[in-house]
Protein backbone atom coordinates (compact mmCIF):
# COMPACT_ATOMS: atom_id res chain seq x y z
CA UNK A 1 0.00 0.00 0.00
CA UNK A 2 1.47 3.33 -1.00
CA UNK A 3 1.38 6.24 1.22
CA UNK A 4 -1.48 8.61 0.72
CA UNK A 5 0.09 11.90 0.49
CA UNK A 6 -2.04 15.11 1.17
CA UNK A 7 -1.39 17.30 -1.29
CA UNK A 8 -1.57 21.57 -1.01
CA UNK A 9 -2.74 22.44 -4.47
CA UNK A 10 -1.38 26.82 -5.23
CA UNK A 11 -4.65 27.53 -5.08
CA UNK A 12 -7.05 29.08 -2.36
CA UNK A 13 -10.50 27.80 -1.73
CA UNK A 14 -14.07 29.73 -0.68
CA UNK A 15 -15.16 28.38 2.66
CA UNK A 16 -19.09 27.12 2.44
CA UNK A 17 -21.63 28.50 5.25
CA UNK A 18 -19.15 30.91 6.43
CA UNK A 19 -16.31 33.04 6.14
CA UNK A 20 -14.70 33.57 2.74
CA UNK A 21 -11.17 33.22 1.59
CA UNK A 22 -9.21 33.88 -1.41
CA UNK A 23 -10.31 32.71 -4.90
CA UNK A 24 -8.39 30.07 -6.75
CA UNK A 25 -7.06 32.48 -9.26
CA UNK A 26 -6.02 34.99 -6.70
CA UNK A 27 -4.30 32.74 -4.39
CA UNK A 28 -2.19 31.62 -7.78
CA UNK A 29 -1.15 35.21 -8.67
CA UNK A 30 -0.09 36.60 -5.05
CA UNK A 31 1.73 33.03 -3.94
CA UNK A 32 5.28 33.55 -4.27
CA UNK A 33 7.18 30.68 -2.88
CA UNK A 34 10.65 30.15 -1.99
CA UNK A 35 13.21 27.84 -0.08
CA UNK A 36 12.75 28.25 3.49
CA UNK A 37 15.25 28.89 6.15
CA UNK A 38 17.01 25.90 7.31
CA UNK A 39 17.03 27.12 10.99
CA UNK A 40 13.06 27.40 10.94
CA UNK A 41 11.33 24.86 13.25
CA UNK A 42 8.30 23.13 11.41
CA UNK A 43 6.20 20.27 12.14
CA UNK A 44 4.43 17.45 9.36
CA UNK A 45 1.78 15.30 10.29
CA UNK A 46 1.10 11.62 9.39
CA UNK A 47 -1.69 9.39 9.97
CA UNK A 48 -0.63 6.03 10.99
CA UNK A 49 -1.70 2.51 10.19
CA UNK A 50 -4.25 1.72 12.72
CA UNK A 51 -7.17 -0.05 13.62
CA UNK A 52 -9.93 1.42 11.61
CA UNK A 53 -12.22 -1.21 11.61
CA UNK A 54 -12.55 -1.94 15.29
CA UNK A 55 -12.88 1.69 15.74
CA UNK A 56 -15.56 1.70 13.34
CA UNK A 57 -17.50 -1.33 15.03
CA UNK A 58 -17.47 0.32 18.20
CA UNK A 59 -18.59 3.41 17.28
CA UNK A 60 -21.83 1.97 15.91
CA UNK A 61 -22.45 0.15 18.94
CA UNK A 62 -22.12 3.01 21.36
CA UNK A 63 -24.10 5.19 18.64
CA UNK A 64 -26.94 2.92 18.08
CA UNK A 65 -30.18 3.21 20.47
CA UNK A 66 -31.24 0.03 19.89
CA UNK A 67 -27.43 -1.62 20.78
CA UNK A 68 -26.87 -2.44 24.60
CA UNK A 69 -23.45 -0.56 24.70
CA UNK A 70 -25.39 2.42 23.45
CA UNK A 71 -23.51 5.73 24.73
CA UNK A 72 -21.43 3.54 26.88
CA UNK A 73 -17.50 5.72 25.87
CA UNK A 74 -14.71 4.55 26.52
CA UNK A 75 -11.71 7.30 27.84
CA UNK A 76 -10.08 9.36 25.87
CA UNK A 77 -6.59 7.16 26.69
CA UNK A 78 -8.47 3.96 25.91
CA UNK A 79 -9.92 5.55 22.42
CA UNK A 80 -5.56 6.06 21.42
CA UNK A 81 -4.58 2.46 23.37
CA UNK A 82 -7.43 0.27 21.33
CA UNK A 83 -8.19 2.22 18.00
CA UNK A 84 -4.85 4.20 17.09
CA UNK A 85 -1.98 3.37 15.61
CA UNK A 86 -0.79 -0.19 15.71
CA UNK A 87 2.82 -0.46 18.04
CA UNK A 88 4.73 -1.44 15.21
CA UNK A 89 3.88 1.56 12.97
CA UNK A 90 4.26 4.03 15.79
CA UNK A 91 7.74 2.49 16.58
CA UNK A 92 9.01 2.42 13.34
CA UNK A 93 7.97 5.47 12.17
CA UNK A 94 9.97 7.13 15.48
CA UNK A 95 12.58 5.09 14.93
CA UNK A 96 12.85 7.01 11.51
CA UNK A 97 12.33 10.04 12.20
CA UNK A 98 14.37 9.90 15.58
CA UNK A 99 17.00 8.83 12.97
CA UNK A 100 17.35 12.66 11.36
CA UNK A 101 16.95 14.10 14.18
CA UNK A 102 13.24 15.03 14.35
CA UNK A 103 11.27 14.75 16.88
CA UNK A 104 7.90 12.23 17.49
CA UNK A 105 4.58 13.15 19.13
CA UNK A 106 1.38 10.88 18.90
CA UNK A 107 -1.75 12.80 19.11
CA UNK A 108 -4.12 11.85 21.74
CA UNK A 109 -6.47 10.70 18.85
CA UNK A 110 -3.91 8.01 18.12
CA UNK A 111 -4.12 8.67 14.26
CA UNK A 112 -1.54 10.39 13.97
CA UNK A 113 1.17 11.83 14.51
CA UNK A 114 3.32 14.99 14.83
CA UNK A 115 6.97 14.82 13.44
CA UNK A 116 8.93 18.12 14.21
CA UNK A 117 11.71 19.44 14.07
CA UNK A 118 14.09 21.94 11.51
CA UNK A 119 13.49 22.78 8.09
CA UNK A 120 16.86 21.13 7.36
CA UNK A 121 16.42 18.30 9.00
CA UNK A 122 12.90 17.69 7.88
CA UNK A 123 14.56 18.02 4.09
CA UNK A 124 16.84 15.36 4.66
CA UNK A 125 14.79 13.15 6.48
CA UNK A 126 12.15 13.65 3.41
CA UNK A 127 14.89 13.61 0.51
CA UNK A 128 13.20 17.06 -0.88
CA UNK A 129 13.30 20.94 0.33
CA UNK A 130 11.17 22.85 1.79
CA UNK A 131 9.26 25.82 0.73
CA UNK A 132 7.53 29.27 2.50
CA UNK A 133 5.37 32.43 1.81
CA UNK A 134 3.85 34.85 3.92
CA UNK A 135 0.69 36.21 2.96
CA UNK A 136 -1.84 38.17 5.67
CA UNK A 137 0.50 37.61 8.68
CA UNK A 138 0.55 33.91 8.74
CA UNK A 139 3.58 31.69 7.34
CA UNK A 140 2.95 28.63 5.69
CA UNK A 141 5.59 25.64 4.93
CA UNK A 142 4.90 22.69 2.60
CA UNK A 143 7.53 20.00 0.98
CA UNK A 144 8.41 20.96 -2.51
CA UNK A 145 7.43 17.27 -3.63
CA UNK A 146 5.15 14.73 -1.91
CA UNK A 147 5.89 15.10 1.69
CA UNK A 148 6.14 11.14 1.90
CA UNK A 149 8.99 10.15 3.57
CA UNK A 150 10.79 7.08 2.15
CA UNK A 151 10.86 3.27 2.46
CA UNK A 152 7.56 3.95 5.44
CA UNK A 153 4.86 3.72 3.41
CA UNK A 154 3.68 0.33 4.95
CA UNK A 155 3.01 2.16 8.23
CA UNK A 156 1.86 5.73 7.13
CA UNK A 157 -1.51 6.28 5.64
CA UNK A 158 -1.77 9.75 4.90
CA UNK A 159 1.30 12.47 4.64
CA UNK A 160 0.46 16.05 5.66
CA UNK A 161 3.40 17.95 4.81
CA UNK A 162 2.31 21.30 5.33
CA UNK A 163 2.78 23.56 8.42
CA UNK A 164 1.34 27.05 9.43
CA UNK A 165 2.73 29.82 11.77
CA UNK A 166 1.78 33.12 12.96
CA UNK A 167 4.60 35.58 11.55
CA UNK A 168 5.95 37.56 14.61
CA UNK A 169 4.54 41.30 14.08
CA UNK A 170 2.46 41.18 11.35
CA UNK A 171 -1.00 41.29 11.57
CA UNK A 172 -3.89 38.69 10.86
CA UNK A 173 -6.55 38.92 8.00
CA UNK A 174 -9.87 39.56 8.93
CA UNK A 175 -11.94 36.98 7.39
CA UNK A 176 -15.50 38.17 5.47
CA UNK A 177 -18.30 37.92 7.31
CA UNK A 178 -21.65 35.36 6.15
CA UNK A 179 -25.15 36.96 4.95
CA UNK A 180 -26.13 40.03 6.36
CA UNK A 181 -29.77 41.80 6.30
CA UNK A 182 -33.36 42.44 7.43
CA UNK A 183 -37.08 41.76 8.11
CA UNK A 184 -38.90 38.83 10.47
CA UNK A 185 -42.30 37.84 11.69
CA UNK A 186 -43.80 37.73 15.21
CA UNK A 187 -43.16 39.41 18.57
CA UNK A 188 -40.20 40.76 19.51
CA UNK A 189 -39.13 39.85 23.18
CA UNK A 190 -36.14 39.75 25.78
CA UNK A 191 -33.81 41.96 23.58
CA UNK A 192 -32.99 45.99 23.45
CA UNK A 193 -34.04 48.16 20.79
CA UNK A 194 -31.30 48.64 19.58
CA UNK A 195 -31.21 45.22 18.04
CA UNK A 196 -34.87 45.27 17.20
CA UNK A 197 -34.40 47.81 15.15
CA UNK A 198 -31.81 46.06 13.12
CA UNK A 199 -35.52 44.33 11.77
CA UNK A 200 -34.74 40.16 12.48
CA UNK A 201 -35.72 37.86 15.23
CA UNK A 202 -34.48 38.35 18.83
CA UNK A 203 -32.98 34.55 20.53
CA UNK A 204 -35.73 34.64 23.00
CA UNK A 205 -38.15 34.45 19.82
CA UNK A 206 -36.67 31.53 18.32
CA UNK A 207 -36.18 29.27 21.58
CA UNK A 208 -39.73 30.02 22.25
CA UNK A 209 -40.27 28.74 18.63
CA UNK A 210 -38.28 25.41 18.33
CA UNK A 211 -38.92 24.79 22.14
CA UNK A 212 -36.53 26.17 25.09
CA UNK A 213 -34.67 23.45 26.87
CA UNK A 214 -33.40 25.49 30.32
CA UNK A 215 -34.62 28.88 31.74
CA UNK A 216 -31.50 31.39 30.73
CA UNK A 217 -30.86 31.54 34.44
CA UNK A 218 -30.67 28.03 35.10
CA UNK A 219 -27.46 27.23 36.93
CA UNK A 220 -27.88 23.56 37.68
CA UNK A 221 -27.93 22.95 34.14
CA UNK A 222 -25.50 25.68 32.93
CA UNK A 223 -22.73 24.65 34.96
CA UNK A 224 -22.66 20.99 33.55
CA UNK A 225 -22.55 22.79 29.48
CA UNK A 226 -19.37 22.36 27.60
CA UNK A 227 -19.24 23.27 23.82
CA UNK A 228 -16.72 23.76 21.31
CA UNK A 229 -16.76 26.34 18.20
CA UNK A 230 -14.30 25.82 15.95
CA UNK A 231 -12.85 28.61 14.13
CA UNK A 232 -10.42 28.45 11.24
CA UNK A 233 -9.49 32.37 10.88
CA UNK A 234 -11.78 33.60 12.23
CA UNK A 235 -12.23 35.36 15.43
CA UNK A 236 -14.70 36.64 18.20
CA UNK A 237 -14.81 40.29 19.90
CA UNK A 238 -14.66 39.80 23.88
CA UNK A 239 -16.25 43.95 22.98
CA UNK A 240 -18.97 42.08 20.78
CA UNK A 241 -20.20 38.87 23.14
CA UNK A 242 -20.30 41.46 26.06
CA UNK A 243 -22.65 44.21 23.44
CA UNK A 244 -24.71 41.18 22.87
CA UNK A 245 -24.88 40.15 26.53
CA UNK A 246 -26.33 42.98 27.97
CA UNK A 247 -29.08 43.24 25.19
CA UNK A 248 -30.14 40.17 25.44
CA UNK A 249 -29.25 39.37 29.54
CA UNK A 250 -27.09 36.41 28.84
CA UNK A 251 -24.30 37.09 30.71
CA UNK A 252 -22.69 34.81 32.91
CA UNK A 253 -21.52 32.32 30.14
CA UNK A 254 -17.90 31.12 30.31
CA UNK A 255 -15.72 31.28 27.59
CA UNK A 256 -11.89 30.41 26.23
CA UNK A 257 -9.57 29.97 23.62
CA UNK A 258 -7.97 27.17 22.28
CA UNK A 259 -5.53 27.66 20.21
CA UNK A 260 -4.42 25.03 17.15
CA UNK A 261 -0.21 24.13 15.99
CA UNK A 262 0.80 27.59 14.79
CA UNK A 263 -1.00 30.31 17.01
CA UNK A 264 0.46 32.52 19.22
CA UNK A 265 -2.30 35.29 19.96
CA UNK A 266 -5.92 35.05 20.02
CA UNK A 267 -7.29 35.43 15.94
CA UNK A 268 -8.76 38.78 14.81
CA UNK A 269 -12.17 39.50 14.83
CA UNK A 270 -14.54 38.39 11.98
CA UNK A 271 -18.41 38.06 11.65
CA UNK A 272 -18.46 34.35 11.87
CA UNK A 273 -16.43 34.65 14.65
CA UNK A 274 -19.13 36.88 16.49
CA UNK A 275 -22.44 34.81 15.00
CA UNK A 276 -21.26 31.47 16.38
CA UNK A 277 -20.18 32.38 20.27
CA UNK A 278 -22.99 34.85 20.51
CA UNK A 279 -25.79 32.34 19.18
CA UNK A 280 -24.00 30.23 21.53
CA UNK A 281 -24.00 32.85 24.53
CA UNK A 282 -27.75 33.19 24.16
CA UNK A 283 -29.07 29.74 23.94
CA UNK A 284 -27.03 28.40 26.55
CA UNK A 285 -28.03 29.13 30.23
CA UNK A 286 -25.81 30.77 32.83
CA UNK A 287 -22.61 29.18 33.89
CA UNK A 288 -21.85 27.47 30.63
CA UNK A 289 -18.69 26.95 29.45
CA UNK A 290 -17.90 27.63 25.44
CA UNK A 291 -14.26 27.13 24.34
CA UNK A 292 -13.37 28.48 21.02
CA UNK A 293 -10.90 26.47 19.00
CA UNK A 294 -8.65 28.76 16.77
CA UNK A 295 -6.93 27.77 13.50
CA UNK A 296 -4.67 29.96 11.39
CA UNK A 297 -6.44 30.59 8.36
CA UNK A 298 -5.91 27.27 6.22
CA UNK A 299 -7.18 28.87 2.72
CA UNK A 300 -4.62 31.81 1.75
CA UNK A 301 -1.19 31.50 0.34
CA UNK A 302 -2.03 28.01 -1.86
CA UNK A 303 -3.12 26.94 1.82
CA UNK A 304 -6.64 24.79 2.14
CA UNK A 305 -8.17 22.75 4.41
CA UNK A 306 -5.70 20.04 4.78
CA UNK A 307 -5.14 20.59 8.33
CA UNK A 308 -8.57 21.27 9.36
CA UNK A 309 -8.36 17.71 11.38
CA UNK A 310 -6.14 19.76 14.03
CA UNK A 311 -9.33 21.25 15.23
CA UNK A 312 -11.37 18.38 15.83
CA UNK A 313 -8.20 16.33 17.45
CA UNK A 314 -7.99 19.38 19.51
CA UNK A 315 -10.96 18.76 21.38
CA UNK A 316 -9.55 15.23 22.60
CA UNK A 317 -6.66 17.65 24.48
CA UNK A 318 -8.86 20.33 26.40
CA UNK A 319 -9.01 19.19 30.21
CA UNK A 320 -12.67 18.54 30.04
CA UNK A 321 -14.15 17.04 27.48
CA UNK A 322 -16.78 19.02 25.20
CA UNK A 323 -20.28 17.24 24.88
CA UNK A 324 -21.05 18.69 21.25
CA UNK A 325 -18.99 20.89 19.20
CA UNK A 326 -19.67 23.32 16.19
CA UNK A 327 -18.12 24.46 12.80
CA UNK A 328 -19.94 26.55 10.32
CA UNK A 329 -17.79 26.26 7.35
CA UNK A 330 -17.02 23.66 4.51
CA UNK A 331 -15.61 23.14 1.74
CA UNK A 332 -17.25 21.67 -1.81
CA UNK A 333 -16.42 17.88 -1.77
CA UNK A 334 -15.44 18.05 -5.23
CA UNK A 335 -12.89 20.95 -4.38
CA UNK A 336 -10.80 18.73 -1.89
CA UNK A 337 -10.09 15.71 -3.55
CA UNK A 338 -9.14 17.93 -6.64
CA UNK A 339 -6.57 20.52 -4.84
CA UNK A 340 -6.13 18.53 -1.14
CA UNK A 341 -6.32 14.89 -2.42
CA UNK A 342 -8.94 12.73 -2.00
CA UNK A 343 -6.91 10.74 1.48
CA UNK A 344 -8.62 13.71 2.92
CA UNK A 345 -11.40 11.95 3.94
CA UNK A 346 -9.73 8.95 5.47
CA UNK A 347 -7.78 11.31 7.82
CA UNK A 348 -10.80 13.65 8.46
CA UNK A 349 -12.85 10.58 9.25
CA UNK A 350 -10.46 8.70 11.44
CA UNK A 351 -10.44 11.83 13.89
CA UNK A 352 -14.22 12.72 13.59
CA UNK A 353 -15.04 8.80 14.57
CA UNK A 354 -12.36 9.55 17.54
CA UNK A 355 -14.53 12.41 18.98
CA UNK A 356 -17.76 10.50 18.65
CA UNK A 357 -15.96 7.76 20.42
CA UNK A 358 -15.46 10.09 23.08
CA UNK A 359 -19.22 11.26 23.42
CA UNK A 360 -18.68 14.49 21.68
CA UNK A 361 -21.69 15.36 19.26
CA UNK A 362 -20.27 16.78 16.15
CA UNK A 363 -22.70 19.22 14.48
CA UNK A 364 -21.37 21.44 10.69
CA UNK A 365 -23.18 23.62 8.68
CA UNK A 366 -24.54 22.26 5.69
CA UNK A 367 -23.65 25.08 3.60
CA UNK A 368 -25.64 27.64 1.61
CA UNK A 369 -25.51 27.88 -1.96
CA UNK A 370 -28.34 25.09 -1.91
CA UNK A 371 -27.94 22.02 -4.06
CA UNK A 372 -24.61 23.27 -6.01
CA UNK A 373 -22.02 23.62 -3.41
CA UNK A 374 -19.10 23.91 -5.41
CA UNK A 375 -20.86 27.04 -7.30
CA UNK A 376 -19.04 28.99 -4.06
CA UNK A 377 -15.53 27.95 -4.80
CA UNK A 378 -15.66 27.91 -8.20
CA UNK A 379 -18.75 30.59 -9.46
CA UNK A 380 -18.68 28.53 -13.25
CA UNK A 381 -19.64 24.96 -11.60
CA UNK A 382 -23.63 24.75 -10.97
CA UNK A 383 -23.07 20.31 -10.78
CA UNK A 384 -25.18 19.12 -8.39
CA UNK A 385 -23.00 18.42 -4.95
CA UNK A 386 -22.34 19.09 -1.35
CA UNK A 387 -19.91 20.36 1.70
CA UNK A 388 -17.78 18.65 3.80
CA UNK A 389 -17.05 18.29 6.39
CA UNK A 390 -20.68 18.27 6.92
CA UNK A 391 -21.43 14.97 4.36
CA UNK A 392 -19.62 12.67 6.63
CA UNK A 393 -21.46 10.19 8.30
CA UNK A 394 -19.95 11.12 11.67
CA UNK A 395 -21.31 14.87 11.26
CA UNK A 396 -24.60 15.91 11.96
CA UNK A 397 -25.33 17.99 9.09
CA UNK A 398 -27.63 21.07 9.38
CA UNK A 399 -29.35 22.88 6.49
CA UNK A 400 -31.49 26.02 6.28
CA UNK A 401 -34.76 26.78 6.63
CA UNK A 402 -37.09 29.89 7.04
CA UNK A 403 -39.39 29.58 9.53
CA UNK A 404 -42.58 32.22 10.71
CA UNK A 405 -43.71 32.79 13.67
CA UNK A 406 -47.47 33.66 14.82
CA UNK A 407 -47.89 36.76 17.44
CA UNK A 408 -46.99 34.67 20.22
CA UNK A 409 -43.97 33.56 18.62
CA UNK A 410 -44.90 30.29 18.21
CA UNK A 411 -44.00 28.65 14.94
CA UNK A 412 -46.94 29.45 12.21
CA UNK A 413 -45.19 27.94 8.93
CA UNK A 414 -41.59 26.63 7.87
CA UNK A 415 -40.36 26.17 4.97
CA UNK A 416 -36.81 25.54 2.99
CA UNK A 417 -34.47 28.71 2.63
CA UNK A 418 -34.17 29.38 -1.04
CA UNK A 419 -33.49 33.05 -1.28
CA UNK A 420 -32.14 32.27 -4.25
CA UNK A 421 -28.41 33.29 -6.30
CA UNK A 422 -28.03 36.32 -4.00
CA UNK A 423 -29.41 35.16 -0.75
CA UNK A 424 -28.61 31.58 -0.43
CA UNK A 425 -30.01 28.65 0.27
CA UNK A 426 -29.78 25.80 2.80
CA UNK A 427 -27.47 22.70 1.06
CA UNK A 428 -28.23 19.31 0.26
CA UNK A 429 -27.94 16.19 -1.91
CA UNK A 430 -26.26 13.24 -2.26
CA UNK A 431 -22.73 12.93 -1.41
CA UNK A 432 -19.78 11.99 -4.28
CA UNK A 433 -17.51 10.56 -1.14
CA UNK A 434 -19.33 8.41 1.37
CA UNK A 435 -21.68 5.91 1.28
CA UNK A 436 -25.50 5.50 2.79
CA UNK A 437 -24.39 5.03 6.03
CA UNK A 438 -26.42 2.44 8.25
CA UNK A 439 -28.32 4.61 10.51
CA UNK A 440 -30.01 6.11 7.07
CA UNK A 441 -30.20 2.78 5.37
CA UNK A 442 -32.26 1.59 8.46
CA UNK A 443 -34.35 4.78 8.82
CA UNK A 444 -35.23 6.25 5.17
CA UNK A 445 -34.63 3.15 3.19
CA UNK A 446 -31.16 2.08 1.10
CA UNK A 447 -29.33 4.46 -0.84
CA UNK A 448 -25.87 4.08 -2.59
CA UNK A 449 -24.72 7.58 -0.64
CA UNK A 450 -24.84 9.80 1.95
CA UNK A 451 -27.90 12.09 2.14
CA UNK A 452 -27.65 15.87 3.50
CA UNK A 453 -29.00 17.41 5.74
CA UNK A 454 -29.86 15.35 8.57
CA UNK A 455 -32.17 18.15 9.75
CA UNK A 456 -32.67 22.23 9.42
CA UNK A 457 -32.85 24.89 11.71
CA UNK A 458 -33.54 28.69 10.77
CA UNK A 459 -30.94 30.04 8.32
CA UNK A 460 -32.99 33.10 6.18
CA UNK A 461 -32.24 36.19 5.13
CA UNK A 462 -36.74 36.77 6.04
CA UNK A 463 -35.99 35.94 9.86
CA UNK A 464 -32.07 36.24 10.64
CA UNK A 465 -30.30 36.54 13.19
CA UNK A 466 -28.87 39.67 15.71
CA UNK A 467 -25.29 39.67 16.16
CA UNK A 468 -23.67 42.40 17.74
CA UNK A 469 -20.52 44.36 16.06
CA UNK A 470 -17.62 46.35 17.29
CA UNK A 471 -15.57 48.31 15.13
CA UNK A 472 -12.47 51.07 15.00
CA UNK A 473 -11.21 53.41 15.93
CA UNK A 474 -13.40 53.59 19.17
CA UNK A 475 -14.63 50.18 18.97
CA UNK A 476 -18.34 51.69 19.12
CA UNK A 477 -20.47 48.96 18.37
CA UNK A 478 -24.02 47.91 16.51
CA UNK A 479 -26.36 44.97 15.81
CA UNK A 480 -26.57 43.70 12.12
CA UNK A 481 -28.72 40.85 11.27
CA UNK A 482 -26.51 38.00 9.78
CA UNK A 483 -28.48 34.79 8.00
CA UNK A 484 -27.28 31.11 6.73
CA UNK A 485 -26.64 27.71 8.05
CA UNK A 486 -23.51 29.50 9.98
CA UNK A 487 -26.00 30.38 12.18
CA UNK A 488 -28.21 27.18 12.40
CA UNK A 489 -25.35 25.39 13.07
CA UNK A 490 -24.13 26.78 16.27
CA UNK A 491 -27.96 27.23 17.73
CA UNK A 492 -28.43 22.93 17.14
CA UNK A 493 -25.03 22.41 19.11
CA UNK A 494 -25.91 24.03 21.77
CA UNK A 495 -29.24 22.68 22.27
CA UNK A 496 -27.58 19.29 21.93
CA UNK A 497 -24.85 20.82 24.66
CA UNK A 498 -27.82 21.43 26.80
CA UNK A 499 -29.70 18.03 26.56
CA UNK A 500 -26.10 16.31 27.47
CA UNK A 501 -26.12 18.56 30.48
CA UNK A 502 -29.60 17.34 31.15
CA UNK A 503 -28.86 14.18 31.09
CA UNK A 504 -25.34 14.74 33.37
CA UNK A 505 -27.77 16.03 36.22
CA UNK A 506 -28.90 12.46 36.25
CA UNK A 507 -25.52 10.77 36.02
CA UNK A 508 -25.99 10.01 32.19
CA UNK A 509 -23.78 10.08 29.52
CA UNK A 510 -23.29 12.46 26.41
CA UNK A 511 -25.11 11.57 23.45
CA UNK A 512 -21.88 11.02 21.00
CA UNK A 513 -22.44 10.60 17.37
CA UNK A 514 -26.28 11.95 17.50
CA UNK A 515 -27.44 11.00 13.71
CA UNK A 516 -28.76 7.44 14.41
CA UNK A 517 -30.75 8.79 17.56
CA UNK A 518 -32.04 11.96 15.30
CA UNK A 519 -33.60 8.99 12.35
CA UNK A 520 -34.68 6.39 15.34
CA UNK A 521 -36.70 9.66 17.14
CA UNK A 522 -38.44 10.55 14.09
CA UNK A 523 -38.99 7.35 13.05
CA UNK A 524 -40.98 6.19 16.76
CA UNK A 525 -42.72 10.01 16.88
CA UNK A 526 -43.11 12.49 13.99
CA UNK A 527 -43.96 15.26 16.84
CA UNK A 528 -39.93 15.38 17.26
CA UNK A 529 -39.47 17.24 13.97
CA UNK A 530 -41.85 19.43 12.10
CA UNK A 531 -41.76 18.50 8.85
CA UNK A 532 -41.09 21.11 5.69
CA UNK A 533 -43.04 19.85 3.02
CA UNK A 534 -42.63 23.31 1.12
CA UNK A 535 -39.97 24.93 -1.67
CA UNK A 536 -36.80 23.65 -2.97
CA UNK A 537 -33.04 24.24 -1.99
CA UNK A 538 -32.58 24.25 -6.50
CA UNK A 539 -31.00 27.59 -7.23
CA UNK A 540 -30.12 26.86 -10.42
CA UNK A 541 -32.97 24.79 -11.62
CA UNK A 542 -31.08 21.28 -11.14
CA UNK A 543 -34.41 19.60 -10.45
CA UNK A 544 -32.77 19.01 -6.60
CA UNK A 545 -33.98 19.27 -4.18
CA UNK A 546 -38.04 19.51 -3.41
CA UNK A 547 -39.05 18.83 0.28
CA UNK A 548 -41.88 16.31 0.39
CA UNK A 549 -43.21 14.41 2.61
CA UNK A 550 -40.25 12.96 5.39
CA UNK A 551 -37.56 12.94 4.95
CA UNK A 552 -35.76 14.56 1.55
CA UNK A 553 -32.65 16.45 1.07
CA UNK A 554 -33.51 20.21 0.89
CA UNK A 555 -34.62 19.75 4.87
CA UNK A 556 -33.62 16.59 5.95
CA UNK A 557 -35.78 15.09 8.63
CA UNK A 558 -37.37 18.81 9.02
CA UNK A 559 -37.00 21.00 12.14
CA UNK A 560 -36.06 20.01 15.47
CA UNK A 561 -38.72 20.40 18.41
CA UNK A 562 -36.16 20.73 21.24
CA UNK A 563 -38.53 19.43 24.12
CA UNK A 564 -40.49 16.42 22.06
CA UNK A 565 -36.93 15.40 20.68
CA UNK A 566 -35.16 15.55 23.74
CA UNK A 567 -37.94 13.02 25.56
CA UNK A 568 -37.61 10.67 22.53
CA UNK A 569 -34.44 9.70 23.03
CA UNK A 570 -33.41 6.89 24.38
CA UNK A 571 -31.43 5.72 27.46
CA UNK A 572 -27.45 4.31 27.74
CA UNK A 573 -27.08 0.85 27.70
CA UNK A 574 -25.40 1.78 31.26
CA UNK A 575 -24.93 5.00 32.96
CA UNK A 576 -21.36 6.37 33.05
CA UNK A 577 -18.64 6.86 30.32
CA UNK A 578 -17.45 3.10 30.79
Amino acid sequence: MSVAAISVALAGLVVQGGASATSPAEATQKSKWAEADPGDEITFYYGLKRHEARADRTLARVSDPQHARYRQFPSVRRIGERFGATKDAKRVVQKSASSAGLSFALDRTGVFARISGSVAQMAGWLGTGILTTDQQGVRYYRADGSGEPDGLSKWIRESVSYYLAQVPGQTLLRTAAPWHQHAASGTWVRGCKEADNSQGLSYQQLQTAYGQLARPNDRRIGRRVHLAILENGSGYSDAALAHSAACFSSQGRIFSRAPVDGLEEPLPQSGEGDLDTQIAQSMVPRGSRVTVVEQLNTSGAGGSNALWFLMWSKLLELPDLPTAVTLSAGYCEEYIKRHVGAETFSLWDSVFARVGLAGVSAVAAAGDTGSTSCQRDDPKNKKLSVAAPASSPHITAVGGSHIALNPDNTRSDEVVWNDGRAGGAGAGGSSKVYDRPWYQDRAIGKGASRSVPDLSLNAAEGSSWPVAGCGPPHEECGFQQIWGTSAASPYFASQVAVMAAKQAISGRPPYGLLNPALYQSRAADPATFFDIVETNNSIFNKRCCEAPTGYDQASGLGAPNFRPLYRSFTDPGVPGNG
